[in-house]
């Protein structure tokens, strides 16, 4: 197949096509025009800086919260879409025998596991099978173990009855901490696990993984891999599949993986669920998809799954993921010229960067970045259990999956605002 050049550099008008991304940032993050009226003025924006095609035109805010990219879609994803379009039938869908042999194509090639059929199932998104398996599988009072900060629904979906191992953070890296989880373990009947880790782009090692599954073996506790983003891993980096550490991984486990985030099509919730036939768990889930009818796509989900999980997408994929380490070699670069007060978590895996700020409060950081240098973060409270905003440091979650371009301009606000 001859290699085809992406253009990531490409800027994309997304605004009123319905993206929360861009459209909705106002109410996700609590934005208020009064209060942003009254922020005292800055030379810097005093200055009224022309608006870009990326920017809101009133407000000149960057969105760089919500995880998805502002990259085109792949060529191939979009073809196939087109082609189904123009159909003149929208009727009900199910996954056929080529999406199954893509994805079972891409789990050999990418993950080293050669699954049968009978071991996958449709879901049309990873919160929505996290929510199936605690039902299936779970009591109403038995507990959920997370390990914090972590992607918000692990936590909303377990309210109530958590219990959050807190990450050991150093010098922008997270680890486990393996004792608050043996401590916690006779607690927990199930571990939700981000692997690679949101927000902190940790591709947790193998070992780690083995220590995971082997308390959790010992204190028959459930794992729900969401291994979403184990695609996305940048160069030097690999992934390792729970699922794959050990026979009791195997047994224990469902994984859920997706190409939505990889290939930017979030939007057509298109997920699927892996659990091996040995596990004890495969007949009470499966059974339990197929009694709630969790097993159609939508009609475009199908033929994108298809053409993402093929070379070309692989190809469009390898591209990428060299463009987003150049984003991190350029954030790496630029905050080494203008410090900020702040430690960055730099990923393994995907385009988020986690920030902790120093010697700042959470409200007046969430400020500074808000109404004054016009960038829109992901709140880092969201990512724990707590509603105490100065309790702890000021944090944030950075998406930087966006044309260079973009960056650059964000990394110069964060430098102006926040030095």
């Amino acid at each position: 197949m001859k290699e085809q050049t992406y253009n990531f550099d490409e800027i994309i008008d997304r605004s009123d096509t319905h993206c929360v991304k861009h459209d909705l940032w106002k109410a996700a993050l609590g934005w208020s025009d009064a209060e942003a009226a009254n922020r005292p003025s800055h030379s810097f924006w005093h200055q009224a800086p022309p608006p870009r095609p990326y920017e809101d035109a009133d407000t000149h805010v960057i969105p760089m919260w919500v995880a998805d990219m502002d990259f085109r879609t792949p060529p191939c994803v979009l073809d196939a879409i087109e082609r189904r379009a123009k159909h003149p039938v929208m009727g009900y869908a199910f996954p056929p025998q080529p999406y199954w042999r893509q994805v079972v194509w891409w789990m050999q090639r990418r993950y080293h596991i050669d699954p049968w059929q009978n071991e996958l199932h449709f879901i049309p998104g990873i919160v929505a099978g996290i929510a199936y398996a605690m039902q299936a599988l779970l009591k109403p009072t038995d507990g959920v173990m997370v390990f914090t900060p972590v992607y918000p629904p692990f936590l909303s979906l377990t309210s109530g009855r958590h219990h959050c191992v807190p990450l050991i953070e150093s010098d922008g890296r997270f680890t486990i901490d393996f004792d608050t989880m043996e401590r916690l373990a006779p607690q927990c009947r199930m571990l939700l696990l981000s692997n690679p880790h949101n927000p902190g782009g940790r591709a947790w090692s193998p070992d780690e993984l083995r220590h995971i599954a082997d308390i959790c073996h010992r204190h028959h506790i459930v794992v729900v891999s969401d291994e979403i983003h184990a695609d996305l891993m940048l160069p030097g980096s690999s992934h390792t599949p729970y699922a794959t550490v050990s026979p009791e991984a195997q047994r224990h486990s469902i994984t859920f993986l997706a190409p939505s985030k990889t290939f930017n099509m979030a939007g057509l919730s298109s997920s699927i669920a892996y659990c091996h036939q040995s596990s004890p768990l495969q007949a009470p889930f499966m059974n339990y998809l197929e009694h709630w009818h969790v097993a159609n796509p939508t009609v475009m989900a199908v033929d994108a799954t298809i053409a993402a999980f093929s070379p070309e997408g692989e190809q469009w994929l390898n591209q990428l993921t060299r463009y987003l380490q150049g984003n991190i070699d350029l954030m790496k670069q630029h905050l080494a010229a203008h410090p900020v007060d702040a430690t960055f978590y730099y990923p393994d895996a995907s385009f988020l960067v986690w920030m902790q700020c120093h010697h700042v409060s959470h409200s007046e950081a969430r400020q500074r970045l808000l109404y004054d240098a016009r960038l829109a973060f992901n709140d880092g409270n969201e990512f724990y259990d707590t509603a105490d905003v100065d309790s702890h440091p000021a944090r944030f979650r950075i998406n930087i999956g966006c044309p260079r371009q973009v960056l650059q301009e964000a990394l110069d606000r964060l430098s102006k605002f926040l030095g």
